[in-house]
């Protein structure tokens, strides 16, 4: 079937519904592919067309939050690690990512029920792209990818934490907390 067919998107979305109901209250362990499949109301084989097990299927999960972050981290590093950083393009960089996790909120919370790990080895290996990409820095220099890594673990902790608390925090808040640790991160950049 052709995955840009109507009918192919609608099963891939009723499929990651059923999925994000089920992991809201059930370890991905405990659930069967054909629970999920019962759920979403398809056939085995539609499931079977769009994953090859129910880890594939959290797989994407993980890779559509690591999609849905990557345009924002984008402008973060730029404006926060360029050769001209700018403070309010950068506050407006936290803004953008912080809406676009409160409106993906139900994905990211489900993805960071148990796979911190995997999402932050994806955003770290997004940030690499980005800086080799932007000039910013070479991948290769010493201690940069302390740097990746510890960048990547503050952007997972502080969406993580903020999930935690349903988002009630204002977004003013959260925007707040991590542009004071990318001032960190900028001042450690400044060190290498």
């Amino acid at each position: 079937m052709d995955r840009n067919d109507p009918r192919y998107v609608s099963a891939e979305d009723k499929i990651l519904e059923a999925a994000f109901e089920m992991l809201s209250t059930r370890d991905i362990d405990s659930i069967r592919t054909q629970d999920i499949i019962r759920r979403a109301g398809v056939h085995k084989s539609t499931f079977y067309a769009h994953y090859r097990d129910k880890y594939a299927l959290l797989d994407s999960m993980e890779a559509l939050a690591a999609e849905v972050l990557a345009p924002h981290l984008k402008g973060i590093t730029v404006h926060m690690l360029g050769e001209q950083p700018d403070p309010l393009r950068l506050h407006q960089s936290y803004e953008s990512l912080a809406e676009a996790i409160y409106s993906n909120r139900r994905l990211f919370t489900l993805v960071l029920q148990g796979h911190v790990g995997s999402i932050t080895k994806g955003i770290a290996a997004e940030l690499e792209k980005i800086w080799r990409e932007a000039g910013i820095a070479d991948p290769s220099a010493r201690n940069i990818s302390y740097l990746i890594n510890a960048t990547a673990y503050v952007i997972t902790g502080t969406i993580e934490k903020w999930l935690q608390r349903d988002c009630t925090d204002p977004i003013d808040d959260f925007v707040g907390l991590i542009t004071a640790t990318g001032v960190g991160i900028r001042y450690a950049f400044e060190q290498l």
